[in-house]
C-alpha cells in the first residue's frame, strides 16, 4: 500500500451505530466505540504518471483506469499498418494526390481528406466545362457556394451576367455602333458631350473601330467581375474548410483530455458530427421535461470561458439519498472527513455496490 491508497472497510449499512444527541451538549455521543484500524502507511512516493490513474466506481463508463494509447510502430518511421494501407490505396488509384506521408494515422487521415476534396474539385470542373461558355461562371459559382448560396448572392451574380448578356452585337452596323457609344458615354460625360464625341468619330471614320474596342473592353470587365465572384466564393469555402478542420482537431484534443474510455470518446465524436445531434437539439424544444433539464444544465455555461461549470451543476444535482448516506458514514467516524480530505468508500456486501464521495 502506498501513501496514495486509502483503506476500505467492509460492513453492512445496517450495522452503522445510531447517534444520540443531548439537547444541552454540542458533542455527539456514539452508542458504541468504533476503533479505526491500525494502518501503517508507507512513505509517500510521488509519481507523475500516477496522477493519470484512478479507480472505476459504479461501472462509470466515463472514468477509466490508466488509459494508454496504443503506440505506433515507429522503429522504421511510422506505423507499418498505415504504410501498407497507403501503398494499397496508391496502387489501386484510390489516392491520386501527391503529398508527404510519414506513416502516421493522422497523416493518413489528412491525405484521405485532401483526396476527397480533390475528387470534388475534379467533378465540379467536369460539370462546368460541359456547360456553354456564357453559363460556365454561373454554374461554377453555384456549385462552389453550395448550401451557403443565398438569394441575394445569386441576384448579385445574375446582375453581372445580365449586363454581359445585354451587350449588343455590332458587327458592321454603324447605327448600332453609334447607339452603343452614345449610351455608354452619356453615363460618363452626359448626353450632349457623348453625342458630340460620337459625331466626331463618325466624321473621322473611326466609329466602328472605337465601338468594337469599347465593346470588347466591356465584355472583359464583366467577365472579370464574374470570375472575381467565383474566386471570392472559393476563398470563403477554403476558409470554411480550414475552420472545420481546426475545430475537429480541437474537439479531438478536448475529448482526449476528458480521460473517458476510447469507445465513449468515439461515440461522442460521432454524435457531434452526425445528423442526430441536430435533430435532438431542434426537437428537444417540443418536449417540456427534456427542455427543462437542458435549460437547467445550460445555466452553468459561461460564454467568456466557452465552458460549462460542471462542478457547480453537480452541487445542485447531488441526490438527497447520497447526501444522507454520506452523512451517516461521517457520523459513524465522528468527524466530517474521516481520512483527511480523501475518498470515503463503503461496500454493501449483500448487493456488492460501491458508493463514492469525493470532496
Amino acid at each position: 500500500m502506498t501513501g496514495n491508497d486509502l483503506p476500505v472497510w467492509d460492513f453492512d449499512i445496517g450495522d452503522i451505530p445510531t447517534v444520540e444527541q443531548d439537547s444541552n451538549q454540542d458533542d455527539i455521543e456514539v452508542k458504541h466505540e468504533v476503533k479505526e484500524p491500525d494502518v501503517k502507511l508507507e512513505p509517500e512516493v510521488k509519481d507523475d504518471k500516477e496522477e493519470d490513474k484512478f479507480e472505476i466506481k459504479q461501472g462509470n463508463p466515463y472514468e477509466v483506469e490508466a488509459q494508454q494509447e496504443p503506440e505506433e510502430d515507429t522503429s522504421k518511421g511510422g506505423d507499418e499498418r498505415y504504410k501498407s494501407l497507403y501503398s494499397f490505396y496508391k496502387d489501386e488509384g484510390l489516392i491520386t494526390i501527391e503529398d508527404e506521408f510519414d506513416g502516421s494515422k493522422e497523416a493518413f487521415a489528412e491525405i484521405l481528406k485532401k483526396q476527397r476534396f480533390a475528387e470534388q474539385e475534379a467533378f465540379q470542373t467536369q460539370v462546368v466545362e460541359a456547360m456553354p461558355e456564357y453559363a460556365q461562371n454561373l454554374v461554377e459559382y453555384i456549385l462552389t457556394e453550395g448550401d451557403t448560396l443565398t438569394v441575394s448572392k445569386l441576384k448579385e451574380f445574375l446582375d453581372i451576367s445580365e449586363q454581359a448578356g445585354s451587350l449588343p452585337d455590332i458587327g458592321t452596323d454603324e447605327s448600332k455602333a453609334k447607339e452603343y457609344l452614345i449610351d455608354k458615354f452619356s453615363k460618363l460625360h452626359g448626353a450632349d458631350m457623348a453625342k458630340k464625341f460620337v459625331e466626331a468619330l463618325e466624321d473621322d471614320g473611326d466609329l466602328l473601330d472605337k465601338a468594337t474596342a469599347e465593346l470588347e473592353r466591356d465584355k472583359e470587365e464583366l467577365a472579370k467581375a464574374e470570375r472575381a465572384k467565383v474566386e471570392q466564393s472559393k476563398q470563403a469555402k477554403l476558409k470554411q474548410q480550414q475552420a472545420q478542420a481546426d475545430f475537429a482537431k480541437s474537439l479531438e484534443t478536448e475529448l482526449k483530455s476528458t480521460g473517458w474510455k476510447p469507445e465513449v470518446q468515439q461515440n461522442v465524436y460521432n454524435e457531434i458530427f452526425s445528423q442526430n445531434l441536430r435533430q435532438k437539439t431542434s426537437g428537444i424544444v417540443q418536449h417540456p421535461k427534456a427542455l427543462i433539464k437542458l435549460a437547467n444544465y445550460l445555466r452553468y455555461y459561461d460564454p467568456a470561458t466557452g465552458d460549462i461549470d460542471e462542478t457547480a451543476f453537480a452541487k445542485t444535482a447531488y441526490s438527497g439519498a447520497a447526501k444522507d448516506l454520506k452523512s451517516n458514514i461521517e457520523k459513524h467516524f465522528n468527524k466530517s472527513d474521516a481520512f483527511g480530505g480523501g475518498t470515503v468508500a463503503t461496500r454493501k456486501q449483500d448487493k456488492n455496490e460501491t458508493f463514492v464521495f469525493a470532496e
